[in-house]
């Protein structure tokens, strides 16, 4: 009888002396961790410990970025020493585990340590998980509207394509009716609606070339909350200065993911290859320039969309306390931010439905919805 075969061994974990060898190897040329990735078969998130590591003790620089090869890494004049020293290499200690259970402690980090920190979480990004869920699940959202469209005797071509307002409440959109009635869980879904074909598109397209870089920057907690309260912002003020229109929130997510990777790239720019910023920056610039289109069509709340992408920077600007706060009072600082931001989001829109003349006159009667993404 056949014995199946063995599965494959797993590849060794990778030490901060492996990457110094193998750059003094490659020396004087540039040493990429494509190479070994190809050559040995070590996974890609493997590299992110030991090249922080080095990079920190300064025996390895970030040299150039080569399109196809990825960043390059070159030995400093102390790499190239301890190099030389071979087992004597400071950094070589017990193998790091190739898929570490979370980052090390941030706090108390100098401004120094966190650029080298984001230009590696740049340069070498953790595959993402958080970005291809939120695409896959916008696409099965949409996807049940043909189902709730047939229930309710609605042609899906007429959702598919331009959406509707019956449809779209079904789904989970938004209306200020709805919020009068108690149902302020749509704050949340509307966020996941979209109406219509190309608003579908464009959100998703702008997620795809985004999503993972802001996921890997920020890490995937940070990046589901970031999401999140760029949504509720989108959501709270497309309502409340349009409460009879039926609204989707999704491009507010969008929106705010958009301001939150600007405001990282800003930041730390100096710590980037410029080719490969410079290369980053068009992408966001197609992004932002879509998306503007979008928001000057008519059925379109531009105020949800702004609304989004402050939220999303002031939330960035929170996280990044919490983050990288020095001691408990800047952490406590960014976590209660966090909490006063959306307690503010959802005040502002209690007090405004109950003092606003739009949202007095829709409690006195019903209008025909229209629908805004």
């Amino acid at each position: 009888m056949d014995l199946p075969a063995p599965p494959n061994p797993a590849p060794p974990p990778v030490a901060p002396a492996d990457v110094l060898r193998w750059c003094a190897a490659a020396a004087p040329e540039l040493w990429f961790p494509s190479a070994a990735v190809a050559t040995h078969g070590v996974p890609r998130d493997a590299f992110h410990e030991p090249l922080r590591l080095l990079r920190l003790a300064e025996l390895v620089a970030v040299a150039d970025w080569v399109a196809g090869r990825g960043q390059g890494y070159r030995l400093t004049a102390a790499g190239e020493e301890a190099a030389r020293a071979g087992s004597a290499v400071p950094l070589d200690g017990p193998k790091p585990d190739p898929t570490p259970a979370g980052p090390a402690p941030l706090s108390g980090l100098s401004l120094n340590d966190r650029g080298l920190m984001t230009a590696e979480a740049f340069l070498n990004p953790r595959a993402a998980v958080i970005s291809p869920a939120l695409i896959l699940l916008g696409l099965a959202w949409y996807a049940a509207g043909v189902v709730v469209a047939r229930r309710l005797g609605v042609p899906a071509l007429t959702y598919l394509r331009d959406g509707d307002a019956r449809v779209l409440l079904g789904l989970g959109a938004l209306r200020g009716q709805e919020l009068l009635d108690g149902e302020w869980w749509r704050l949340l879904t509307a966020g996941f609606v979209h109406v219509g074909a190309v608003h579908l598109f464009v959100n998703l397209f702008s997620l795809g070339v985004l999503g993972p870089l802001a996921e890997g920057l920020w890490g995937r907690k940070r990046f589901v909350v970031l999401y999140l309260l760029s949504g509720l912002g989108a959501a709270c003020v497309a309502v409340l200065v349009n409460p009879d229109a039926v609204t989707a929130a999704a491009a507010g997510s969008v929106w705010g993911t958009q301001a939150a990777v600007l405001l990282w790239l800003a930041r730390f720019r100096e710590y980037l290859p410029p080719a490969l910023l410079g290369e980053w920056l068009r992408w966001m610039l197609l992004v932002a320039a879509v998306n503007a289109v979008v928001s000057l069509t008519p059925s379109v709340s531009w105020q949800g969309h702004a609304a989004g992408a402050v939220v999303g920077f002031a939330a960035a600007v929170l996280l990044d306390w919490a983050r990288w706060g020095t001691g408990r009072v800047r952490y406590a600082a960014g976590v209660v931010g966090l909490v006063a931001l959306t307690a503010g989001l959802l005040g502002g829109l209690w007090l405004g439905s109950e003092s606003l003349g739009e949202w007095k006159a829709l409690r006195l009667k019903a209008t025909p919805p229209a629908h805004s993404r």
